[in-house]
């Protein structure tokens, strides 16, 4: 068994069923999502064997897992969108991101430790990082190279299928969202995420390491 790890609204519920639907893995996740249809999230806590566990916990110790990775401008704008079950931005939504954004409570924000952190620990535990900006166009490929696999078994479900059976939890996902969100945002975002942002390179570098590549 290994993990699929990531900081909340980061895709791994799309790559777990890319494992599930895409290559038959079974799999399953450590805590309860309410209200998401069977279509959608199978039974997998009754799965006695299961070759994937998803969680957004941080690690305890080294541990077989793939950790994937979102530019956190991203993962706090569909997380504030997400809780607000609505694409329109209000100063509710704006306050549910700052919340996000400073690792603290607001509402049902959950921080799992804030994104920096989530990030360096799951980094020197994980046995695989993977970027989701650059698994984002096929998933089930990025997946096939990590575990070594050739071929698929089904097609995993497209968007609007699953959008179409619940049509709150699931996103496009679409990289660049964040343009969505106010600028003051976008900066505090970088002001307090900036380090791991540069070391995941979803920053330039800073001037000091100009010229070191």
């Amino acid at each position: 068994m290994r993990y699929l790890a990531s900081y909340p609204r980061s895709g791994n519920k799309m790559f777990l069923h890319a494992l599930h639907y895409g290559l038959g893995m079974k799999c399953r996740t450590i805590y309860h999502v309410p209200d998401v249809p069977a279509e959608i999230a199978p039974r997998w806590d009754r799965v006695e064997e299961v070759d994937f566990l998803k969680t957004h916990e941080l690690p305890r110790g080294k541990t077989p897992a793939i950790y994937l990775v979102r530019d956190p401008r991203d993962v706090f704008c569909s997380y504030a969108i997400w809780t607000q079950k609505s694409t329109e931005w209000t100063d509710e939504t704006s306050k549910i991101a700052d919340a996000f954004i400073e690792n603290r409570s607001y509402g049902c924000s959950v921080s799992y430790g804030g994104w920096s952190e989530h990030v360096r620990q799951w980094r020197e535990a994980a046995t695989f990082v993977l970027r989701y900006e650059d698994c984002y166009i096929d998933p089930i490929g990025a997946l096939q190279r990590v575990l070594n696999i050739q071929e698929r078994s089904v097609d995993m479900p497209n968007f609007e299928s699953l959008q179409e059976n619940c049509n709150w939890y699931f996103q496009r996902g679409r990289p660049g969202r964040w343009g969505d969100m106010p600028e003051w945002l976008v900066r505090k975002t970088e002001d307090l995420h900036g380090e791991m942002m540069r070391e995941m390179g979803y920053l330039d570098k800073s001037p000091s390491e100009q010229g070191n590549y």
